[in-house]
């Protein structure tokens, strides 16, 4: 149960497609669309127009996983959190 919530289910992170729980598709799309502007501009900012493409598709690639990431260390799926190493944060006697 998420604990903000007190709603059974809420906090498995639902891939929208399939269901798979872990999925975090904000945090995966978002981290998509920064990592990729960034790496694209800066590498069309020194290669041109094809450093921009390269450079874009590397960094959503790239923005993607750390934006998973992200979003699974701030609100962890249930069942897949490894106590003190992904929740170190939370308060004493919680645990997942």
């Amino acid at each position: 149960m998420n604990p903000r919530t007190d709603t059974p289910g809420d906090d498995i992170n639902p891939d929208p497609l399939t269901g798979a729980p872990g999925a975090h598709p904000v945090g995966t799309g978002l981290g998509a669309a920064l990592g990729g502007g960034a790496a694209g501009a800066l590498t069309g900012a020194i290669a041109g127009p094809v450093g921009t493409l390269v450079g874009a598709a590397v960094g959503a690639v790239a923005g993607a996983i750390a934006g998973k990431d992200f979003a699974e260390v701030m609100d962890p799926t249930a069942g897949l959190a490894v106590p003190g190493i992904i929740r170190s944060f939370a308060p004493p006697g919680e645990t997942e």
